[in-house]
Formats: structure tokens, sequence, C-alpha cells
């Protein structure tokens, strides 16, 4: 019952950071022409959506609160 509360501890906590820190991602276009390679490359943060992030916190809070239940 245990590892219920570390995993769901660990939910909540992503869950909460998922609602502020965007996940980076990286895109890359160019041309090649003969030997010579042109290209660009930009970089992105977008969040994840509301209801997943809010998904993830509940899960969490399920996992802990089942941890917290005696076992008979």
């Amino acid at each position: 019952m245990r590892a219920l509360l570390v995993v769901g501890i660990l939910l909540i906590v992503l869950g909460v950071v998922s609602l502020f820190v965007g996940i980076p991602q990286r895109h890359s276009s160019g041309i090649k022409i003969g030997g010579a390679e042109i290209g660009v490359q930009t970089k992105t943060s977008e969040h994840m959506p509301l209801p997943a992030s809010i998904a993830i916190i509940l899960g969490g809070v399920a996992l802990a609160a089942l941890s917290a239940r005696p076992s008979h």
C-alpha cells in the first residue's frame, strides 16, 4: 500500500507542475542543395491541456486515498 501512496503523490506533483511548466519542443526545417545545407530550428513550449492536468491530479488523489484505506 505504501507504493500506491508514493505513486499518488508523484502524480499529484506532476499534475500541478504540468499546469505551470510547458513541454519544450524543437522543430527543424531546411533545404539541401548539393553540398550546402540551410536550416532553421525553432524552439517552442506548449502547455498540457487543462483537462489532462486535472485528470492526473485527480488520479493521484484517488491513489493516495486508496493507500490510506485500511486493508483487512
